[in-house]
């Protein structure tokens, strides 16, 4: 079972944000612009060595919904119920413990059958499995996280059989849960301690199943200090994905993870081999009904689930599947997505409508919509194209183009959106889903029609573009939309250029950022590119970047780089 802390201890690090809010835009321009002249004029391009994206792990690419979406459960077998309501669900994966103390009672001897049952029951019903390999064992160190030769040495030989006979069953590992927390990590948390482990178990589970998807550190919320003094020694060597559990308090919505994640993912490039690309993972996160209302956290689990997907976050699990328990005052009792007698809650229903509507559909990214709080997101399967709509804000109409029709719309809760004409949408604060019907309207086509580009052909079309040449007819097309009065058009047009570049060398595509960088597009397209070249963190960027330093919009991106 996980145990779960205090709620105190779920409100986020934020510290590293310079969005804190006693910080005035003017001291944070003077800052950046300070700090920004002291790294130009130290760096000179001869001294900087720019990294090419690396190779991620399979099993973490491209996640077609619902793969990586998925959900914490506290059962090996015997719940048939629950693997029942799991599946009509619509999941892709659920997280369990896999505790050290629970197979081996007795020394050296494994009993796994609990787990082989959960396996079965899950395999056949085309259910993934992230395992937690966590928690002391009484017959070593005391029960307490292994520090010594024997109890270190012991964990490792529980780990080699783990891994042997698990292997090629596609199973997440994620290497242990929160150890940053004194009551997870016992006695107390400590980075050494917890990478001196590390680097005894991880290497030892690929070399007993080499395809092996591997995570860590699995820390509460954003805490940088311990992850980057894990990354520090050396565990982005171990590792396939960075786990996080990105918990904040009940008024705080899922979207407000993104700057944290863009910073993360700026840290995990400094210290990254240069053949890896590690992406990170919501391995943990829910939001309790004793804080909110059971009809805000399906709206919250649908937009988790969907914001992470707009943030490149390829696995996200919710927690809870179910409640722990029937003290409406007691916030660890109502996490789950149904109650404690298996009503379902709103978020159980929230989540079997999100994976209905988009089973089988690829992100492509979140579009611009011109305001800060709206978000449209984009799902592909070959030709075909899904919309899911909603914002954080005031409901209110959003015109989506020329042009454009729907076959269907369905509401959060499932039912049919009667009134679904593209040019006056209602947006509101629960994600609404609707099917693109032929012909599609021309920025839709152009993001179809590009999505699944290779390498080469991506090259030929930035090429073009930045060029002035219309080369090709997406080229001629992104040229056009960037060149006219549409703002749909154009958001779109740039969208698909950071798209395309991300199929490039770092070489290349620091040329379309560069070149971005000096048009007129909207917010989210420049906080995009401006993430991007902070990962790379080429000092031949500067000057594009700088003219960008009056935009109080982009305070914390431009920080970032």
């Amino acid at each position: 079972m996980i145990i779960r802390g205090p709620g105190a201890r779920r409100i986020p690090n934020r510290s590293f944000l310079l969005r804190d809010k006693m910080t005035s835009f003017k001291t944070c321009l003077l800052i950046l612009v300070t700090a920004l002249t002291m790294l130009y004029g130290c760096i000179t391009e001869e001294d900087f060595v720019i990294k090419d994206p690396g190779t991620i792990h399979p099993l973490l690419a491209e996640l077609p919904v619902p793969q990586g979406w998925g959900v914490n459960i506290h059962f090996y077998n015997g719940n048939t119920s629950d693997l029942t309501m799991l599946k009509h669900a619509g999941i892709g994966m659920v997280r369990m413990d896999v505790s050290w103390a629970g197979i081996e009672k007795e020394t050296g001897i494994y009993d796994f059958s609990q787990h082989d049952q959960l396996i079965a029951d899950l395999q056949s019903r085309d259910i993934g499995l992230l395992f937690i390999i966590d928690y002391g064992n009484p017959l070593y160190d005391q029960g307490m996280a292994p520090h010594s030769v024997e109890g270190i040495a012991a964990y490792q030989q529980f780990c080699a059989a783990l891994a042997q006979r698990y292997a090629d069953k596609g199973i997440f590992w994620e290497l242990w849960n929160e150890p940053n927390l004194d009551h997870f990590w016992t006695p107390r948390g400590d980075v050494d301690a917890y990478m001196k482990w590390c680097k005894a178990v991880a290497p030892v589970i690929r070399e007993n199943d080499p395809n092996a998807v591997i995570i860590a550190p699995a820390t509460s919320s954003f805490d940088i200090p311990f992850m980057e003094a894990c990354f520090k020694q050396g565990l982005l060597e171990l590792v396939d994905g960075i786990s996080v559990h990105p918990y904040r308090n009940a008024w705080l919505s899922p979207e407000t993870s993104w700057d944290e994640y863009r910073a993360l993912d700026i840290m995990i490039e400094q210290y990254r081999p240069e053949e890896k690309s590690i992406p990170i993972l919501s391995g943990e996160w829910g939001y309790s009904t004793t804080y909110l209302s059971p009809e805000k956290q399906g709206k919250y689990l649908a937009r988790q689930w969907l914001s992470n997907t707009a943030a490149g976050i390829p696995v996200s699990i919710w927690y809870d599947w179910h409640d722990d328990g029937q003290d409406k005052e007691n916030a660890e009792h109502n996490f789950g997505t149904v109650t404690w007698d298996y009503q379902p809650k709103p978020a159980y229903r929230a989540m079997q409508t999100l994976t209905s509507q988009l089973n089988g559909f690829s992100s492509s990214g979140r579009i611009s919509l011109g305001n800060a709080d709206d978000n449209l997101m984009v799902f592909l399967k070959g030709n075909q194209a899904k919309l899911a709509v909603w914002t954080t804000g005031d409901a209110h109409q959003v015109d989506l183009g020329e042009g454009l029709s729907f076959t269907d719309g369905v509401a959060q809760n499932g039912a049919p959106i009667i009134e679904r004409d593209p040019r006056n949408i209602l947006v509101s604060d629960e994600p609404a889903y609707f099917t693109a019907a032929d012909p599609c309207p021309a920025w839709l086509d152009l993001i179809i029609r590009t999505e699944s580009l290779n390498n080469e052909a991506a090259a030929d079309i930035i090429s073009s573009v930045i060029q002035g040449e219309g080369k090709t007819e997406a080229a001629a097309r992104i040229q056009t939309a960037i060149r006219g009065n549409d703002g749909l058009d154009r958001r779109v047009a740039f969208h698909v250029l950071l798209n395309l570049s991300s199929k490039l060398t770092t070489d290349m595509g620091l040329q379309c950022y560069h070149w971005i960088l000096q048009r007129e597009t909207d917010e989210l397209n420049l906080k995009r590119t401006l993430h991007i070249l902070a990962k790379i963190g080429a000092p031949q960027s500067m000057p594009f970047v700088t003219p960008l330093l009056k935009n109080p919009h982009l305070v914390q991106a431009i920080s970032d780089y």
